[in-house]
């Protein structure tokens, strides 16, 4: 089933500079809906842009530097207080594991000795 399509002068004022009068104009055309959706994927193609290579998703994943002395003082402390603290838990227990390894091994399972049953067959004469 034909479409029937009319391209209508544009609405811009006189002395505008509009881009759609520099567009070749075509009054009317005949275009079926399989030639449509194929214009419409071809026109969506053209004009779609990979997320991956836009400027804002790029700054998103990269961090700023800053090369002021105030601000690797402040990475440097925070650093700094994190590995004391994980010091300080691995120290107590390897103190704690000096004073008493006893408590931190697992004692070992005596296996089981089974004794083989020997089952009688009582025979009935």
């Amino acid at each position: 089933m034909p479409i029937k399509t009319i391209v209508e002068p544009s609405s811009c004022r006189r002395g505008q500079k509009c881009p759609c009068r520099r567009l070749p104009r075509k009054k009317s055309t005949n275009l079926t809906m399989v030639a449509v959706k194929q214009e419409m994927e071809k026109t969506k193609e053209q004009l779609s842009v990979k997320k991956s290579a836009l400027s804002s998703t790029v700054r998103k994943k990269t961090s700023a530097s800053d090369s002021r002395t105030s601000a690797s003082l402040v990475g440097y402390t925070g650093a700094l207080i994190l590995l004391s603290l994980a010091l300080i838990v691995v120290i107590q227990d390897i103190i704690s594991f000096i004073k008493s390894p006893d408590k931190y091994s697992k004692p070992r399972k005596k296996k089981k000795v089974r004794k083989k049953r020997r089952d009688k067959l009582i025979v009935s004469v």
